[in-house]
């Protein structure tokens, strides 16, 4: 059995180590050939280092799902309100051309992180230049929370990305951990062989096949 899948590996793992430890004579037998309580420690070492690897990646890759549904619908929200903004606004200033360029609002771009950066320097532009649309009724208070809207959404952004370099990195971890003790499995298996060969039946305790007479 090469353990590829992951919970098997686990699974294998913990019956190796918990029928070993919970039986001194179990135990004695095994450390007479070599699988001594330095090494069982051992396994248990890396069994632990890999439900923890897995344990991570996996809260990672749940936060990360929950930032995309919440980018998802910001996304649909901040650029809906830009666009109203934005319109309002070449309505407003429809005179003053070059006021309408420096909000980068003559084309609104209808890709959505596009729209996004579009929406970032309008209204960091507004801002600046005290602008103001109030005399159309959209007050300044719905321009700083449309603002700080699409500041949120572009740190959404970064946080997820984050979470994916941290997950990528954390499934290389979780591999590595999940080959040693691949390794060591294989290895207790081996020696699990050779003291119970005269008593295949104790095999079963580890979670081994054992073949039986026909």
């Amino acid at each position: 059995m090469n353990f590829n899948k992951l919970s098997e590996l686990i699974e294998a793992a913990h019956l190796a180590i918990n029928n070993t430890q919970n039986n001194a004579a179990v135990q004695q037998h095994m450390e007479a050939y070599g699988m001594r309580a330095a090494e069982l420690q051992s396994g248990k070492n890396l069994l632990r280092t890999l439900e923890q690897k897995h344990a991570q990646q996996t809260q990672l890759q749940d936060e990360r799902w929950s930032l995309s549904q919440q980018i998802d619908a910001s996304l649909q929200a901040v650029g809906s309100t830009f666009k109203v903004h934005a319109r309002l606004a070449q309505a407003a200033f429809r005179n003053d051309p070059s006021l309408i360029h420096s909000l980068r609002i003559e084309q609104l771009d209808t890709r959505r992180w596009e729209c996004v950066r579009q929406a970032a320097h309008f209204y960091q532009a507004f801002h600046a230049r005290k602008l103001s649309l109030t005399g159309i009724g959209v007050s300044a208070k719905e321009m700083q929370q449309a603002q700080q809207a699409v500041r949120e959404l572009q740190r959404m952004k970064e946080a997820r990305a984050d979470k994916k370099g941290l997950a990528e990195q954390g499934t290389v971890e979780r591999q590595q951990a999940q080959d040693q003790l691949r390794r060591w499995l294989v290895n207790f298996r081996a020696i699990a062989r050779i003291a119970f060969r005269q008593q295949p039946q104790m095999l079963e305790r580890f979670g081994m096949k054992v073949a039986t007479a026909v």
